[in-house]
């Protein structure tokens, strides 16, 4: 799903070859998630948002 927001930085740590051209087919084949599939997604975790953000409300 992270391919689906906008992404101006990655930082992808790789140790061989291999590792690279596997992380670009990976990138090359991503197809988005629908709205629907998103939705569902997003209530799935939505109890564990408060628990995810704590540092960023809290501190």
């Amino acid at each position: 799903m992270s391919f689906s927001l906008p992404i101006s930085t990655a930082i992808v740590g790789i140790s061989t070859v291999e590792e690279l051209q596997e992380n670009v087919a990976l990138a090359e084949s991503f197809k988005p998630f629908s709205r629907e599939k998103k939705a569902k997604l997003e209530e799935l975790v939505a109890s564990y948002e408060a628990e995810a953000n704590f540092f960023k409300y809290h501190w």
